[in-house]
Formats: structure tokens, C-alpha cells, sequence
């Protein structure tokens, strides 16, 4: 697990975000990147003896192996992260949001940064691109995908196709997807839809929403909702559309003959 230690009014943490979000992407396979405000959790950054920020430690097999301070190239961070193995499961391994690991020789709970497969989805309320408000547990019943996206991401282009075809063959189903834009400001976001329109909601989100969803650092970033409101699937990096697809037709009630009686208006 890779922890970067930031704050909101923190200069050079936001210059060393985008190296993160492609190093998240890059190596989602072998570790989980979470990132922890300083100012909401001060206990926790007095216990690591966070001196200076941006602040990033590499955790492994709960102890830490090395911690950067200040902005630093990708390539030193890639020198280290290129030597761990990818993981061998699909979910990769994750301290679970109460797990205690050791930073520094001293033990330390890392608390709700995480949000793992089984969890309830985190409720949250989010305008959409045309300032309308959308909230997440309004869906219950549907099958969610829930896509953490931005406009400058690469891979995150090459899904929304997919992901916009998938709405109009499964929506009469129970599929329903929500787009959420990291994207700092809604005008990039319009003028990509003027071009490319998608068939699903697209809304913008924040670092508080991303910090519900365990820090939402490496993009795309999916997450498979049932119709339960649970956590099926997580999806990190470019995944296969292929697989995902499989999972979502498997999740939903209308193609196992659960659909409810029409209606005629």
C-alpha cells in the first residue's frame, strides 16, 4: 500500500498528484494507493511523524519499507514499486480499513480508508453536468456501475464508449452507470460531452467523494454495485471490458427473468 500524506492548501502535494494518479493506474496490480488529509486526520500524522508534506510511504505486509518526503520524480518512486510482485488474485491484497500496521517501528490503525468488496457503497449526493443533483442510494434496486473517470485520462476515454453502449443495451434490464469526473472544473467535462454524448449520468466529484471511496487515486477507477447496495466488484487501470461486462449480466434481475410486470402509461 502506497499512503500519500496531503493537505487541501498544500502547493506542492497538488503538483504531486498527477504522478500519483499515473503511478496508481501503472501498478494497480501490486499496490493499493490511499491518500490521508493531514488536517482531517492530525492524530494520525502526528503518529507518523509527518514533519513535512507531501509526505508518501510504501506499506508492506503491514510495515513500512520506505516513506519519500517532498515532490520526487515518478522514476523514483517506480525504482521501488517495480521490485514488488503483482498480486495473484484478482481483488488486489488492501489493509482493510481498520487494520493496524507499523510505520516507523510504531503499531498505527489506519481507519476507514478503505472500501473493500462486500462494504455498502458509500451514499453521496452530486450535481451532474447540468447542476442537478443525483444521489447514489436513489438507485437501489439497479444494478450500478459506478466509473471515477476524468477527461485527461486516457484509458478513461477508451471505456466510455463501452460503458455508454452497455446503458442502452442492459438499462431496460436494471443496469444503471454513473460517471464521476475528477475533473477540477465541469467546462472540460461539457465539451468533451458536446462531442462524444454518453447514454448515462455523468457527475462531478470531489476529494471528499474520492476520500468515501478510500481515496480514489489511480484512473478509471469502477466500482460494481448490486442491486443491495453492496460493493461486488472493484475495478483499478484499464480493466477488461470483456470481464466486466460478464459480471454486470450475471448481477442483473431483468436477463434471469426477475423483471417486474410492465406498465402502460
Amino acid at each position: 500500500m502506497v499512503v500519500d500524506f496531503y493537505a487541501d492548501w498544500c502547493g506542492p502535494c497538488h503538483e504531486l498528484e498527477p504522478t500519483l494518479v499515473a503511478l496508481a493506474g501503472q501498478y494497480a496490480d501490486r499496490a493499493d494507493f490511499v491518500r490521508v488529509n493531514v488536517d482531517k486526520a492530525p492524530d494520525l500524522a502526528k503518529q507518523y511523524n509527518v514533519e513535512a508534506i507531501p509526505l508518501v510511504v510504501l506499506i508492506r505486509d503491514g510495515k513500512e519499507i520506505r516513506r519519500w518526503v517532498g515532490v520526487q520524480p515518478a522514476e523514483e518512486y517506480r525504482n521501488v514499486l517495480d521490485t514488488l510482485k503483482p498480486a495473484t488474485t484478482q481483488e488486489s491484497p488492501m489493509t482493510p480499513p481498520t487494520a493496524s500496521v507499523t510505520m516507523k517501528g510504531k503499531p498505527v490503525t489506519l481507519v476507514g480508508h478503505a472500501v473493500n468488496v462486500g462494504d455498502t457503497a458509500p451514499d453521496f449526493v452530486a450535481v451532474d453536468t447540468d447542476m442537478k443533483d443525483v444521489k447514489l442510494s436513489d438507485y437501489r434496486g439497479k444494478v450500478v456501475l459506478l466509473n471515477f473517470w476524468a477527461s485527461w485520462c486516457a484509458p478513461c476515454l477508451k471505456e466510455l464508449p463501452r460503458f455508454s453502449a452497455w446503458q442502452r443495451d442492459y438499462g431496460v434490464e436494471g443496469l444503471q452507470i454513473l460517471g464521476v469526473s475528477m475533473d477540477d472544473d465541469a467546462a472540460p467535462v461539457r465539451r468533451l460531452l458536446a462531442k462524444h454524448p454518453l447514454a448515462y449520468p455523468i457527475l462531478m466529484g470531489d476529494a471528499k467523494l474520492g476520500e468515501a471511496f478510500g481515496g480514489v487515486l489511480g484512473l478509471p477507477c469502477s466500482y460494481l454495485i448490486d442491486t443491495e447496495g453492496r460493493i461486488v466488484a472493484r475495478f483499478r487501470g484499464e480493466g477488461d471490458l470483456k470481464q466486466i461486462e460478464a459480471q454486470i449480466k450475471a448481477l442483473l434481475p431483468g436477463l434471469h427473468g426477475l423483471r417486474g410486470p410492465a406498465t402502460f402509461n
